[in-house]
């Protein structure tokens, strides 16, 4: 789980912190002047995923301008708890975030759920961060897709390193600093 947070870090160029948030049903949440993702619990990829859509909203626009039976179908998929937690105007942006957090999981799933939506998301995001957030995606459902045996046994312990997320410039830069 680690190394998927650290790519959507890396890769998405945004700060991922874990800590204290307010609020007890709270789980994370996005500062858009900082464009900074914070949970409350460290690598919890459903919310970090959540919050990455809020993220590629704040980017992208994504909700603004969005037509009614797009809107429509981001706050038909929200679930009870989700529209009772939020005001209704925000309904569409919450709506978002839990497509992000479901197409991550699963690409399929959340097409079946949202099939206008995933075809306005994709066209919208082929020439940005498209390839990015489908490779992913594709990590992200091999993950759930882990047996319990094969998921422990793919847990790296904090002595054994993990993967090297920087570029080839970064690594370089690092050399040079050192």
């Amino acid at each position: 789980l680690s190394d998927i947070v650290e790519k959507i870090r890396h890769d998405f160029g945004i700060n991922i912190t874990t800590g204290h948030i307010r609020g007890s049903k709270t789980r994370g949440q996005y500062n858009r002047k900082d464009q900074g993702i914070r949970s409350k619990i460290a690598n919890d990829l459903p919310t970090v995923a959540h919050e990455l859509g809020h993220h590629l909203d704040n980017v992208y626009d994504l909700t603004k301008d969005l037509p009614p039976d797009l809107r429509a179908e981001l706050t038909e998929n929200l679930d009870e708890g989700m529209k009772s937690a939020y005001p209704k105007k925000k309904w569409v942006t919450e709506g978002l975030a839990e497509y992000m957090r479901k197409f991550l999981q699963n690409r399929e799933t959340a097409a079946i759920d949202y099939p206008k939506f995933t075809v306005y998301f994709l066209s919208k995001m082929q020439n940005t961060d498209g390839p990015l957030l489908e490779q992913l995606a594709d990590e992200v459902n091999a993950y759930y897709s882990l047996d319990a045996e094969t998921a422990a046994s793919s847990i790296r312990l904090g002595e054994e390193g993990g993967k090297d997320f920087r570029t080839l410039k970064e690594k370089i830069k690092d050399v040079g600093d050192a």
